[in-house]
């Protein structure tokens, strides 16, 4: 189905031209920014367009630009990047630009063999939010690191692929889902937690209430962060009090908070779960060696693959 501008399409380029263009619009979820402005600049035959944007996603307002690269033959145009920034809510902004190439530009001090994650609007958003989002060509999870910038201005993005051992579907098993029985509804809120999405989730309580809250994922503590209808995070003890929570899952929380604790150090930066070898980690880096990484409350796993990404 085409968006409605017969006259235009009829004027610029040819009915295959014009679905292919719409095509790449539609993979990134950008099908409401194929308007008449980009069409006509297509019709111009200009080599490189630049189109800006300025969707509302989940009530916020973001801005950015797409970037078109003209065929050498034909009216047909290429979306391989676009550019997003949101304002966080202690009042910053993050910006990043998001590729969706398929081959990385000879002599690209950023680029690799890795195949490309395709982003969408939906996923960058939720990358730049702070969720982590799914990749499935590398069959790993990427979470933005905004303490680590890369040359070309992106900020860098921490990987954790299966070895890691974050398995989605068994973290899932450890809440009280009322659609816990609905394969195919279940299905469909893996599908956007892997997105990044933060999901709005029915939760059965011990009274046998089913309540409204709001999930994502958590990767570094192998479970689900919790919100309230507010989008409060809903603390640990109140999960376990309202039976949110198998047991199993919360005492192994339990244990990854307790140790986070003790290894806190007196006056000085919290390390992140999952860090605690965050400086041996920044060496190797630096050295050009894979960082890794291990899970706190898992001392009897080895190290995790745990890295960083030099491209997005």
């Amino acid at each position: 189905m085409n968006v409605v501008f017969p006259d235009l399409k009829l004027k610029v380029m040819n009915n295959e031209d014009f679905e292919f263009n719409q095509r790449q619009f539609k993979a990134t979820g950008m099908l409401e920014h194929f308007n008449s402005g980009v069409i006509e600049k297509m019709g111009q035959a200009e080599p490189r367009i630049r189109h800006e944007i300025n969707p509302s996603i989940d009530g916020e307002q973001v801005k950015g630009a797409v970037y078109l690269n003209k065929a050498k033959d034909g009216d047909r145009y290429f979306l391989n990047k676009f550019d997003m920034e949101k304002t966080r809510p202690n009042g910053t902004t993050v910006k990043q630009t998001f590729y969706n190439n398929n081959r990385p530009k000879a002599g690209d001090e950023n680029s690799s063999q890795r195949p490309p994650q395709q982003w969408t609007q939906k996923r960058a958003f939720n990358f730049l939010s702070g969720r982590p989002v799914y990749d499935k060509n590398n069959n790993e999870w990427n979470k933005i690191n905004l303490n680590k910038k890369l040359k070309n201005g992106n900020y860098a993005s921490d990987r954790f692929d299966k070895n890691y051992g974050f398995d989605l579907q068994k973290t899932m098993s450890g809440y009280s889902y009322a659609d816990a029985g609905d394969k195919q509804r279940m299905d469909q809120l893996a599908e956007g937690f892997e997105r990044g999405n933060l999901q709005k989730v029915k939760l059965v309580g011990n009274d046998g209430k089913k309540e409204d809250y709001y999930q994502s994922v958590s990767i570094r503590t192998g479970s689900m962060k919790v919100y309230d209808k507010d989008k409060k995070e809903v603390p640990l003890e109140q999960q376990v009090e309202k039976g949110l929570i198998t047991k199993d899952l919360s005492e192994k929380l339990k244990e990854i908070y307790g140790k986070k604790q003790a290894q806190k150090p007196e006056n000085k930066p919290e390390v992140p779960l999952g860090e605690n070898n965050s400086q041996k980690n920044e060496n190797k880096h630096q050295q050009g060696q894979k960082p890794g990484a291990t899970l706190t409350g898992k001392e009897d796993k080895p190290p995790a693959k745990h890295k960083t990404s030099q491209k997005h």
